[in-house]
């Protein structure tokens, strides 16, 4: 994951489960640079909107830039965890997990953050832990443990836009047809039309890593229309 998002953009589609984490974000977007390759570290550039949900509204942006390190499981065979340090937190050169699903012993069997040991997450204020949970140029799904499991969709920004170029024009040639109709069709209509589509069009590997890890699509995260306005 970190090398495939060294100067390249993606973007949070879809989040499952515990979704009231993002509830005042949209237009998430992540790129790393600075890799290197030895210590397997990059520093990463996390950028959102704050979100009005009530007004539905898109707010001012937020960055965060700090570094990410690809560390491994406990016992595992190769790196399957990524570590983000907050902003101005120090790396204090930790570089082992038990993984986000390695909760058995605290009676915790879905993977929620609630746990019975209060001293589990003592490093919240330094850095939080996602697990891979498939990856592949083109995207990339993860579970984070300290945001009580919730399953992201990361998307390439250049497959992002051309998965919603095709479907525009698919949407435009539709709407030429049902010019003759009795039929309304608004811009809202349009929208949410285009958003319904948009996860059926997408990698069919990342949609069935997505449905078999995650379920099916809760909240959408990236929309189009707002998401523009604000990243030109």
């Amino acid at each position: 994951v970190i090398q495939n998002t060294q100067n390249e953009v993606y973007y949070m589609m879809y989040v499952n489960e515990y979704n009231y984490n993002y509830n005042s974000k949209r237009c998430i977007q992540l790129r790393t640079s600075d890799l290197n390759q030895t210590l397997k570290t990059a520093v990463y550039n996390l950028t959102w909107n704050k979100y009005d949900r009530w007004c539905k509204r898109i707010e001012e942006q937020v960055t965060w830039i700090s570094q990410v390190a690809a560390i491994k499981q406990n016992n595992y065979y190769q790196e399957n965890i990524l570590r983000f340090w907050y902003p101005k937190a120090m790396d204090c050169g930790s570089r082992t997990a038990d993984g986000s699903y390695n909760l058995v012993h605290y009676s915790n069997y879905q993977c929620d953050s609630g746990l019975q040991d209060p001293t589990y997450f003592f490093h919240d204020e330094e850095y939080y832990d996602s697990y891979v949970v498939f990856s592949e140029p083109s995207c990339y799904i993860l579970r984070t443990l300290e945001r009580s499991g919730v399953c992201e969709f990361w998307l390439n920004e250049i497959l992002l836009n051309k998965t919603l170029t095709e479907l525009e024009a698919q949407q435009q040639e539709e709407s030429d047809k049902d010019k003759n109709t009795e039929d309304c069709i608004t811009e809202n209509n349009a929208e949410v039309k285009l958003n319904l589509q948009l996860f059926r069009n997408l990698p069919r590997n990342c949609r069935v890593a997505f449905l078999l890890s995650c379920g099916d699509p809760e909240t959408q995260i990236y929309d189009k229309m707002k998401c523009e306005k604000v990243i030109k």
